[in-house]
């Protein structure tokens, strides 16, 4: 369970890294 959190964590903190860098691309 907290395995599982960890890992939507770490994917939620990717995913917004990835669009705040796709955002500042424009």
């Amino acid at each position: 369970m907290v395995g599982l959190l960890i890992f939507i964590s770490h994917l939620c903190a990717l995913f917004t890294r990835n669009w705040h860098d796709f955002f500042f691309t424009f």
